[in-house]
């Protein structure tokens, strides 16, 4: 049970109970070849990003889905340093059309907004600035580096 702010009580279901549960008429089979798949496509970088490659250039309407949906599902969303390098694996095995498109997702996950924020006032002032030189940013980026994301 929690509380809401309205005081009202609502049951919360317990996630490792679901995490248990097969989905009804997933059977023990399906689940068991479902999670042979992934392993398999997880296991060799190069393979999944041919297939993702292939999938983007067959539909580019769906690029935002692979890269903020299903990348973050397989890679745990980053959450673990052994994801976030099996992530850079994925990364450094693809094209460079899929690089940059991959490392879109590095910039939205929750904890490299912590960095960003750390950096964000001081960046504009020295953009603003009348002379600055990139080594000017570099510094700013080398002095919160304590805040860059481990698993980054």
């Amino acid at each position: 049970m929690e509380q809401s702010k309205s005081n009202k009580t609502f049951d919360v279901p317990d996630l490792s109970d679901l995490s248990k549960k097969i989905p009804q008429g997933f059977s023990a089979t399906q689940q068991r070849t479902f999670q042979t798949t992934i392993t398999s496509l997880l296991s060799n970088p190069e393979n999944l990003s041919q297939k993702i490659d292939t999938y983007i250039k067959n539909n580019p309407e769906n690029e935002n889905q692979v890269v903020f949906s299903l990348i973050p599902a397989l890679y745990s969303c980053l959450w673990s340093l052994e994801e976030a390098t099996r992530y850079v694996d994925l990364i450094s095995a693809s094209s460079f059309k899929l690089q940059k498109s991959l490392t879109r997702l590095l910039l939205v996950h929750p904890s490299f907004f912590v960095f960003l924020s750390s950096i964000q006032s001081d960046a504009v002032k020295i953009i603003t600035s009348e002379h600055y030189e990139l080594k000017d940013i570099f510094n700013l980026f080398l002095s919160r580096t304590f805040l860059f994301p481990t698993s980054i």
